[in-house]
């Protein structure tokens, strides 16, 4: 089993209504996580989470770093 470090998870702003779950999860430490998009008003939150990025997201925290696992996994050329 990979360990992924830095890791910090959050709670989402929005309760997941833009990013489709609860939880945050960032290959970051808690100061590197810039107070930025995906914290801000409902429209830039949407474009945020629409542009598609590196934050693994779940409804349980578990979930998020299940997911940012799989976003930082690289997959074989095909």
């Amino acid at each position: 089993m990979e360990i992924i470090y830095p890791l910090t998870i959050v709670r989402d702003r929005y309760g997941g209504a833009y990013s489709g779950g609860e939880w945050l999860a960032y290959n970051k430490h808690p100061w590197d996580i810039e107070d930025g998009d995906e914290f801000s008003d409902d429209v830039s939150c949407r474009m945020f989470w629409d542009a598609g990025h590196e934050i693994g997201v779940g409804h349980t925290k578990q979930e998020a770093v299940n997911d940012l696992k799989q976003k930082l996994t690289p997959t074989p050329n095909q």
